[in-house]
């Protein structure tokens, strides 16, 4: 169905998600974003949450944004299939 993924340094948690392309528009994307939040809250309670997003991928960003993950850095990155647009987005804990 999809994952998630945590990866912790000394500033954030950085996560890495993706749900099968098959349940994508079915509202799942809200559903693990809470999920997401709650398991970090439980695991890294003083930790900001930040992720990382190609830059063309307007569907999954807007659902970042209704999470209330806000873009907070754009660049190009190198990956294995070629450079890349990135964005980087955080969510800040209340």
């Amino acid at each position: 169905c999809g994952y998630i993924r945590f990866v912790e340094n000394k500033e954030f948690v950085l996560v890495g998600l993706g749900l099968k392309p098959l349940l994508c528009g079915q509202g799942l994307g809200n559903i693990l974003m809470e999920l997401l939040k709650n398991e970090c809250k439980k695991r890294y309670s003083n930790k900001k949450i930040a992720l990382e997003v190609r830059s063309f991928n307007k569907r999954v960003i807007k659902c970042y944004e209704k999470s209330g993950f806000k873009i907070t850095d754009v660049y190009q990155r190198d990956t294995l299939i070629g450079s890349d647009k990135f964005i980087k987005m955080e969510y800040k804990k209340r």
